[in-house]
C-alpha cells in the first residue's frame, strides 16, 4: 500500500487497464509472403496464427466500436435531487493528452487498420 500511495502522490493515481485476450481456436495458422524478402520466398514465408485472419480482424473491429458506445445508465442522488445519466468510456477511461485531446487510450490490433478494416 505505501508503493501505490507513493505513486499516486508523485505520479498520479495508477489506473489498471482491462484487457480482452482475443483467441481463433477453429482457424488455422496461415503462410504468408513477407513484404520485407519477396525475392528470396524460403526467407521471405512467415507463419502467422489464427487470429490474424481478416474475418477475425472485422469481427474484432466490430467488438472494438460495441465497447467503445457502451452506455451504462446511472443514476446518483445530490443534494436530494435524483440525476440520471449515461456513464460511457469516454467517462472513465485514460487520456493521458488531455486536455489538449480527448480521446480514450486505446491499444489494439485494429490500429493497424485504422480501426476500419474497409480502408485500403
Amino acid at each position: 500500500r505505501q508503493q501505490k500511495d507513493y505513486f499516486d502522490n508523485n505520479f498520479g493515481p495508477f489506473f489498471r487497464p482491462e484487457m480482452l485476450i482475443i483467441t481463433a481456436p477453429n482457424n488455422p495458422y496461415q503462410r504468408y509472403v513477407s513484404l520485407n524478402k519477396p525475392d528470396d520466398v524460403n526467407a521471405a514465408l512467415v507463419d502467422l496464427g489464427p487470429v490474424m485472419n481478416y474475418s477475425v480482424m472485422a469481427e474484432l473491429i466490430n467488438l472494438q466500436h460495441t465497447i467503445v458506445n457502451l452506455k451504462a445508465p446511472y443514476e446518483e442522488t445530490i443534494n436530494g435531487s435524483t440525476v440520471q445519466m449515461n456513464i460511457t468510456l469516454s467517462d472513465i477511461c485514460l487520456k493521458p493528452l488531455s486536455p489538449y485531446n480527448n480521446k480514450c487510450t486505446v491499444e489494439s490490433p485494429t490500429q493497424w487498420f485504422q480501426n476500419n478494416i474497409t480502408r485500403p
